[in-house]
This record gives C-alpha cells, structure tokens and sequence, in this order.
C-alpha cells in the first residue's frame, strides 16, 4: 500500500513536471515580422516617443534590404532569431557584396567566433585585394562597431546622394544611422531643410514619430517609402 503511494506520488510529480514544460508559447513568440520588442508601431500623442524604435528600426532596415539586395524578412531572422548584431550584418552583407561572397558562410563563422580578421584570410580570393576601406580596416584589428558604422554611413551617404562627411557631422551630435535614414528621408519626402528636423529633435525635444506624423508618415508608411524610395 505504502510503495502504491510513492509511485502514485512520483507519477503525479513528474505529470506536473511534463506540462510545465509544455506551456504554450506567447502568440508572437515564432513571428518574424511582429518582434515582441515594438510594442507600439503607430504614434500616440499621449506617448510620444513609444513608438520611435520601430520607427527608426523598420526604415534602417529598409534601407539595408534595398542597399544589398537582400529581404528584409531575412535581414529580421539574422538579428531576432539568429543573434547577430547590426554591426556583424553590414561588415557581412559589403563583403558579401564587394567579394561575391556567400553571406551564409560568413555569418556562420561569425556565429562561431571567429574574428573578422580571421575570417577573411580564409578567403584565398581575397589574399591578392588591397586598396578596399573595409577590408583593410578589418586586417589592421579596427574594432567591428566602428566599421560597422562606416559601413551603415556610406550606405546612408550612397542611397540619398549625400556626403560622407556630411552623414558623420550627423554622428558626432549623436544621430547615428538609424536615425540620419530617418532624418533624410523625411527631409526628402517633406521638402524640409535637415537643420529643421535636426532642431526639432535636440532643442524642441520632439520625438521622431510626432515629427513623421506632423507629415503625415505613419512608422508603417516610412519603411515603405525607402523601398519606394526614387534615387536620383
């Protein structure tokens, strides 16, 4: 009777064990395109800053989809569901691209640790290349945020037809570039001037999506009109 009851226990326990285990997911945990992460995608007056990541993340990430030639869908994988950071992608994709390299290889020994330094003498179709910014950056140790940010700052400079010096002024009072996608895309489509928005974010302390809104850019509009976006 005494050892019935220890099994009947034992069954009990390792049953509540089981379905613990097995609690349903939150409804967007296997999305790509609805990241828990941007809790709010429209403007609201009453929170006027809730809704600028998403705003500033879906425009850069158009902007990158339309620079290399790559979905945008894929480019949520690789850094929601696969770990790898912004910077990572931009060195992989201008590689990628300069080198006709396979982007999955280079993510995939990114993944596994290998240095960017390293990664690159594996390519014996590289070892004769001189001359090219990022490659050199990458053989002389240059950290891997700061060629991430000048690659992200040539693909700003390259797609609105701006200079690069012009894009790093922007850096140095604090508009990385997400936010200079932002800044010049709503200079373009609203005919402004960038000191215009460029006040109206560090002196009058308005939030990126309230500025969008005043012109009628909603956060789900504004990735649309980059890949619509006509380059002169």
């Amino acid at each position: 009777m005494i050892c019935n009851i220890k099994i009947s226990a034992l069954l009990l326990a390792a049953f509540f064990l089981i379905t613990a285990t097995m609690a349903p997911l939150p409804a967007n945990a296997g999305t790509t395109t609805a990241c828990h992460c941007f809790r709010q995608r429209s403007y609201d007056p009453e929170a006027k800053f809730a809704a600028d990541d998403y705003l500033l993340a879906t425009c850069f990430n158009s902007l990158t989809a339309r620079s290399f030639n790559i979905s945008k869908r894929q480019i949520i994988m690789l850094k929601m569901k696969g770990g790898f950071h912004q910077d990572d992608l931009l060195i992989g994709l201008r590689l990628s691209r300069d080198f006709s390299l396979d982007l999955q290889e280079l993510v995939s020994l990114r993944q596994q640790g290998y240095p960017w330094k390293d990664i690159v003498s594996k390519f014996k179709q590289l070892s004769g290349v001189s001359g090219n910014t990022l490659l050199d950056g990458i053989r002389t140790g240059k950290p891997t945020t700061e060629l991430g940010q000048e690659v992200a700052d040539a693909m700003v400079a390259d797609f609105y037809g701006i200079s690069k010096g012009k894009v790093k002024k922007l850096r140095d009072i604090g508009f990385d570039a997400k936010k200079t996608t932002l800044l010049f895309l709503l200079v373009h489509t609203a005919r402004v001037k960038p000191d215009e928005i460029v006040n109206r974010v560090r002196h009058k302390g308005e939030s990126w999506s309230e500025i969008a809104h005043d012109f009628d850019i909603s956060p789900a509009m504004a990735g649309k009109l980059i890949e619509n976006y006509q380059i002169n």
